[in-house]
């Protein structure tokens, strides 16, 4: 009895080593809080670790990052939300533009109960903001805020979004087996769009396509900004895809090339995926123009059945704000760089001058 008793300890002590051995070299089992650092980039100081642990749980090394950039003000009005209905690994990065922003994001960070095994937070700033009273409001630094985002993702799999665009129906689960076998397994030189929805306001988020259908029937919900910059946004054969019955695989509803100069999709994508060019001011092609580069590279864009983002309130104007930070993106010289950016594709894929569209202003 005695040497069973033996046996069994020794053979526990073996099984719990090995575990213990096996977390740590994965990284994955065992979450590990990291003390926050600071590093520059560029003009920005970064505040990481903000909340967050080294390594993401061993269920999700082959999860789709969800990369998300904000304000504070933004922060609280949808993260929790995103957390809920994504349930997998988030990137997100939170630019501060005062000492009291930066104060309040800190204790909202460290009061807030949230899921550091599946949240990473980092905080950014301009140095000299926070010395110098602001003498106008700076415009938001899109691009800098997902990449920063996009630079701290632990998976091969990324989808960059927007905080105010709730993802449906356990996208990532969903998704993952396409974009594992398409992206990683076969190196596919594609992208997996999703189609994109507003709905009125105050109404309850769709559950499920069914009903988003229903929704759309009766004109709730409609395809993104199709009241504001409707062309950004269409994506061909949506009757047909709205009509399509649910299911629990996802595939492949349509793979297309980049014919639409001004399209501006939303994708999961492989992590060697262009970084943004951050040269791109808010609300001046910030995003479209990696859709373009893209079509430079020879990606195509293959858009998935039954997966859909929805965007609380339907956009009709642009607000006073979004005027101003155009005008002044123009007055910084925006259209010469455009004009810049036009001559470095022609010169770095000269092959494809000719298949892709001309990048628009």
């Amino acid at each position: 009895m005695i040497l069973l008793m033996l046996i069994l300890r020794n053979a526990l002590r073996y099984v719990l080593s090995f575990a213990l051995v096996f977390a740590v070299w994965h990284n994955r089992f065992l979450t590990v809080e990291l003390e926050p650092e600071y590093t520059a980039y560029k003009d920005y100081t970064i505040m990481r670790n903000v909340l967050g642990s080294r390594g993401v749980p061993w269920k999700h090394s082959d999860s789709v990052t969800l990369v998300l950039h904000s304000t504070l003000e933004y922060v609280g009005r949808y993260l929790e939300l995103q957390i809920s209905s994504w349930r997998a690994p988030i990137s997100l990065a939170v630019f501060v533009r005062t000492p009291e922003e930066l104060k309040k994001a800190l204790d909202y960070f460290k009061l807030k109960e949230l899921p550091r095994e599946l949240l990473k937070v980092v905080i950014f700033y301009k140095a000299s903001t926070l010395i110098e009273p602001l003498s106008e409001i700076p415009i938001y630094p899109i691009n800098v805020a997902r990449n920063i985002a996009r630079r701290e993702i632990e998976t091969q799999l990324f989808l960059s979004g927007d905080i105010e665009n709730i993802l449906c129906c356990d996208y990532n689960r969903r998704i993952k087996p396409l974009a594992n076998r398409l992206l990683i397994q076969e190196r596919r030189k594609t992208v997996l769009v999703h189609r994109r929805f507003e709905e009125r306001a105050n109404l309850s988020f769709p559950e499920s396509k069914s009903k988003l259908r229903e929704l759309y029937k009766t004109e709730d919900v409609v395809p993104f900004h199709k009241h504001f910059y409707e062309i950004a946004h269409r994506i061909p054969g949506l009757e047909e895809w709205m009509e399509m019955s649910e299911e629990n695989v996802i595939f492949v509803f349509e793979e297309m090339n980049y014919t639409n100069a001004e399209w501006e999709p939303q994708f999961v994508a492989a992590n060697d995926v262009s970084f943004h060019d951050e040269r791109f001011p808010y609300r001046a092609r910030s995003n479209t123009h990696l859709g373009a580069l893209m079509c430079r590279q020879n990606y195509t864009f293959s858009v998935v059945t039954d997966l859909f983002s929805v965007h609380s309130g339907i956009k009709r104007t642009s607000t006073n704000v979004e005027i101003a930070t155009v005008k002044k993106s123009k007055k910084e010289g925006y259209t010469r760089f455009v004009k810049k950016f036009r001559k470095e594709l022609d010169r770095r894929f000269p092959t494809t001058k000719h298949t892709c569209p001309r990048f628009k202003a």
